[in-house]
């Protein structure tokens, strides 16, 4: 085999695995449209969970190379939890874009669920003194009527 077609063997070995590559990618806004950056994005092979890792860019760009198959895309913002996307196909030749708008407005469901927590438990106490107030003024009567009694069967 003469050296032009050793190169040729080797050129077609190192660009067959580039060619069946493809690649995700898109941008994370806010409700502004601004890009979000520094955001961890996760892309997962759902079949072999392999992982590719990387962080968006300054403008909340990403692109993230990877072989054909289905995988779940993920972004992870501080605070705020992961939002997810299952199964996003990646076919040979194709270059798919998965696009993320955040909202900055904050989730206060913790804040009502203390609330609602606070409430029921201030409900419990108030019929709980209730309950004894009421137990208290039936021992009182009770009392009397047997103070009532005594001083009855002594005459």
């Amino acid at each position: 085999m003469n050296s032009k077609a050793r190169a040729a063997l080797i050129l077609i070995a190192i660009a067959a695995p580039l060619a069946a590559q493809v690649s995700v990618s898109g941008k994370v806004t806010d409700d502004t449209g601004a890009g979000i950056p520094d955001l961890k994005v996760t892309l997962t092979n759902q079949s072999t969970q392999v992982e590719k890792e990387i962080r968006t860019t300054p403008e909340g760009v990403y692109t993230i190379q990877a072989e054909p198959g289905t995988y779940a895309l993920a972004i992870e913002k501080p605070g705020r939890g992961v939002f997810a996307i299952r199964d996003v196909q990646l076919a040979a030749g194709q270059n798919q874009t998965v696009n993320f708008g955040m909202s900055a407005q904050s989730d206060n469901r913790n804040f009502r669920y203390m609330f609602y927590g606070f409430v029921a438990a201030w409900l419990v106490l108030v019929i709980y003194v209730i309950s004894m107030v009421s137990r208290e003024n039936t021992l009182k009567r009770q009392v009397e009527n047997l103070k009532q009694m005594l001083e009855s069967e002594k005459r």
